[in-house]
């Protein structure tokens, strides 16, 4: 359950040179199933990793008027998360076994996302998104059979995208969003498809 705060430090106009600046604090409440698995469900019964994990990110963002109806925006997410110990009981999210008890120690976990967006028409527009991730390592001390904890992990991703906008306020996007490049971390294709509305 995510919880988070955003200070806005700098706001910006169409004609300014400086781009607009939030600082954003956020934690997750580990309420979710995440200890206690059955090994038979390959862990489709976890939900969350039962780390509040803390959160200073800085977002940013820029547009600028290309010509007539035309405009390019670049965004900018990126932050650090800290992992706080976790007790965990059998097998877990992190490993384990049936007997496991101690506390896992998840890695701290860096990232970035850098969007692109320029508007072909007024209802039209190309996007992209270009995510980087890095996990530290996690570490277990306690008393286990089996190994707990998950080796450092990276990962670099693009989410292309067409926006049709139906009006100011209600609009699509669509895309895919697919795996680079990355170590000890999954190769995906995921479509994505998206109704916004702002009210």
């Amino acid at each position: 359950l995510p919880f988070q705060l955003n200070i806005q430090l700098l706001s910006f106009k169409i004609d300014d040179p400086w781009p607009s600046l939030r600082l954003t604090l956020r934690t997750s409440i580990p309420c979710g199933k995440y200890q206690k698995l059955s090994r038979k469900k390959l862990e489709t019964d976890a939900f969350g990793n039962g780390c509040w994990y803390p959160e200073l990110a800085i977002a940013s963002s820029k547009l600028w008027r290309v010509g007539g109806i035309h405009y390019f925006e670049a965004r900018l997410y990126s932050g650090y998360r800290i992992g706080v110990p976790t007790s965990v009981q059998g097998f877990n999210v992190y490993g384990g076994d049936r007997k496991t008890s101690g506390t896992a120690y998840p890695g701290n976990i860096f990232f970035t996302d850098v969007a692109f967006q320029y508007n072909l028409s007024v209802n039209w527009a190309l996007a992209c998104d270009i995510n980087y991730f890095h996990r530290n390592r996690s570490r277990f001390s306690g008393r286990t059979k089996t190994p707990v904890g998950l080796p450092s992990s990276e990962q670099f991703s693009l989410a292309p995208a067409l926006e049709y906008n139906f009006s100011k306020n209600y609009g699509l996007i669509g895309g895919v969003w697919f795996s680079v490049a990355g170590r000890n971390s999954p190769q995906f294709v995921n479509g994505l498809l998206s109704f916004n509305a702002y009210l």
